[in-house]
């Protein structure tokens, strides 16, 4: 979140408001953005606004063949359905995330997707835990503080993906998402996860 890289990095006039935003709108959108920015007219919302607008279509203009999975995570993923339901999780949008999926045959192995239209992550997990999943049975893979919060704040267990590190840790994934199977994901496994996690962000 901009809050974290005010206080730790640079400041950013404006920044609490698209934390607001963030966290008290539950569907993270570029529409939902750009009304809130035609609301307030807080220049801060705009600069998201703008920079979510461009990296779209920046990513739009790429072909499909260099939008690859990470090494390790097509073979992580069909393991893991063989004995879990699987769910997608993520702020990108519907359409992009059923072309790209599809494309590299990952949807096989996935049961309900949640883009961006459906809600924020932490509003998104917190539907899946209404369905009836056990908090401490879902494991959510992320990149990001903010995914770690949204794990955090339903109580879920976390498994970090370090930039940098992505196919070392989707070829180490097997160990953890046994662990979990077999309640032994918390503890000392989950504490140095997070700990190289945050080390690689700082």
């Amino acid at each position: 979140m901009l809050r974290e890289i005010h206080e730790r990095y640079v400041p950013i006039e404006g920044g609490e408001c698209y934390d607001h935003w963030c966290e008290t709108e539950s569907i993270l959108s570029n529409d939902t953005l750009k009304a809130a920015y035609e609301r307030s007219g807080e220049p801060c919302l705009k600069k998201v606004l703008d920079w979510s607008v461009t990296v779209n279509e920046k990513i739009e203009a790429m072909k499909i063949e260099e939008k690859l999975p990470f090494q390790g995570f097509k073979e992580a993923l069909e393991a893991a359905s063989k004995q879990a339901d699987i769910a997608v999780v993520s702020s990108a949008n519907t359409e992009a995330i059923f072309t790209e999926w599809e494309y590299y045959g990952l949807l096989d192995h996935v049961d309900v997707v949640c883009a961006q239209d459906v809600g924020s992550k932490e509003y998104c997990i917190g539907q899946l835990i209404r369905k009836g999943y056990e908090p401490t049975r879902i494991l959510f893979c992320g990149d990001a503080l903010g995914d770690l919060a949204a794990a955090e704040k339903n109580h879920t267990l976390f498994y970090p993906i370090c930039w940098g590190g992505e196919q070392k840790n989707w070829e180490e994934f097997e160990e953890g998402f046994q662990r979990v199977l077999a309640g032994t994901y918390q503890g000392a496994y989950l504490e140095e996860k997070l700990k190289q996690f945050k080390k690689n962000l700082s």
